[in-house]
């Protein structure tokens, strides 16, 4: 073997390796002071390694299947709003993902029981897909129904009804005009 075909070795090694590419994160928030499991899942994850966060360390890599690979992060206790997570590997890093950080209780959609106020809900919604939730409210008492779509991201157009117990309008929000 020469030199030659050595470093020609050495150096196609690098060339094959290719970045990490994060195509879903769950949960999509994390609770300051707290650690959470977050299982991330894409391509190229085969040798991911190491996962950065804006808001405090996170574990070693402590599942890896190549589709999927999960880190426990621990959220400072001062954090809040909008945090950035980017995974790293030998081949290179990812795309800045965003992550929501808020010490609301997080359930996950599709649970047919009704809220208890206050909550967060961690949804993915597919096109056209409409997610339902119940939640007990007296007259008069003020809520704040907030969906975070394009601030993490997400290319979802959100609209939010408000509906009394018969079905009847309370509230609508669309953002178009």
């Amino acid at each position: 073997m020469t030199l030659r075909s050595l470093l020609l070795g050495f150096l196609a090694v690098p060339l094959l390796a290719q970045s990490p590419s994060i195509t879903g994160v769950s949960p999509r928030a994390v609770i300051p002071g707290k650690t959470t499991l977050l299982t991330l899942s894409g391509s190229n994850l085969q040798q991911a390694t190491n996962l950065w966060t804006s808001f405090g360390p996170a574990s070693a890599s402590l599942t890896n299947s190549g589709r999927e690979v999960s880190f426990r992060v621990r959220c400072s206790e001062d954090a809040r709003g909008i945090g950035a997570i980017q995974l790293h590997g030998p081949g290179g890093i990812s795309d800045f993902e965003l992550i929501l950080i808020d010490p609301l209780p997080v359930r996950e959609s599709g649970s047919s029981s009704p809220l208890e106020l206050p909550a967060a809900i961690d949804a993915t919604l597919r096109d056209e897909e409409v997610d339902t939730y119940r939640f007990q409210a007296a007259a008069g008492q003020e809520l704040s129904i907030e969906v975070l779509a394009h601030r993490i991201g997400s290319q979802a157009d959100p609209v939010v009804r408000v509906l009394d117990r018969d079905g009847r309008e309370l509230a609508y929000c669309d953002d178009d005009e």
